[in-house]
């Protein structure tokens, strides 16, 4: 399950072009899957908000 997590973040955050800073790819085998697919959610979710806000900001 933590793989298929990990995999879809993968995925969504190289559609979010945020795979720029793709370093902590590297952190797989440092600390392991779970915190790796809870550390892509978490850069998910701080997309999700810095593209909120940003859009919000443009409108004003």
């Amino acid at each position: 399950m933590a793989w298929l997590l990990s995999t879809f973040a993968f995925i969504v955050l190289k559609c979010f072009g945020v795979l720029s800073w793709s370093w902590w790819w590297l952190l797989v085998p440092v600390l392991g899957t779970p915190a790796l697919a809870l550390l892509a959610v978490g850069s998910v979710a701080f997309c999700t908000i810095f593209i909120t806000l940003t859009s919000k900001v443009t409108k004003i």
